[in-house]
């Protein structure tokens, strides 16, 4: 875990949550390849227990279960902020593991969104999307934000749901979501 003399399953483990000033409280969801989250996941795919205490669900009992995981992180939080960060995000493993991608990438998503719902908050959401769901210009020149999307690979297909997703929540809910397109330089 995150801090911890041992590592087990990577670094990183659920979030990081510091007090915000006159805001509260604020949650940034950081993560990369097999962490986060996708720990979890994939200590569930393999039948790996995790370390004692590093996930919890709203009543403090330690769990296995992403959405139970993170619905007891925000219920025990009831952050102001989240950036929701977290991700397989590698597109050659896309390709290896599509199913893995969709679920850690598009269900994480989904259960950060429903584990908001349920706590009856109304946090502000930055949801990290990606540059790759846009098509290649032919010509090579830079692309532009109003540039159409056709992602080209599972990556940037889960990316794009996910940025689908926040929108129907911030309609069906009136949830405060912002989704964002990061380019690599």
């Amino acid at each position: 875990p995150w801090g911890g003399q041992t590592k087990a399953l990577g670094t990183n483990p659920w979030s990081i949550a510091a007090p915000a000033g006159r805001r509260g409280v604020a949650v940034m969801d950081i993560a990369n390849t097999a962490v986060a989250r996708g720990k979890i996941y994939l200590a569930a795919e393999r039948g790996e227990d995790l370390p004692a205490g590093w996930a919890a669900d709203e009543n403090g009992v330690p769990t296995m279960d992403a959405a139970q995981a993170v619905r007891g992180l925000i219920a025990t939080s009831r952050p102001d902020q989240i950036f929701h960060l977290a991700a397989q995000s590698l597109p050659g493993v896309s390709w290896a593991d599509p199913e893995g991608t969709y679920r850690a990438n598009i269900n994480g998503t989904v259960n950060l969104l429903e584990a908001v719902r349920a706590a009856g908050i109304a946090p502000s959401i930055i949801v990290a999307g990606s540059s790759s769901i846009y098509r290649q210009r032919p010509d090579g020149s830079p692309i532009r934000e109003d540039d159409p999307v056709g992602p080209s690979s599972p990556y940037a297909v889960s990316k794009l749901a996910e940025e689908h997703l926040a929108r129907v929540y911030a309609q069906k809910y009136g949830m405060r979501v912002i989704a964002v397109r990061p380019f690599f330089l």
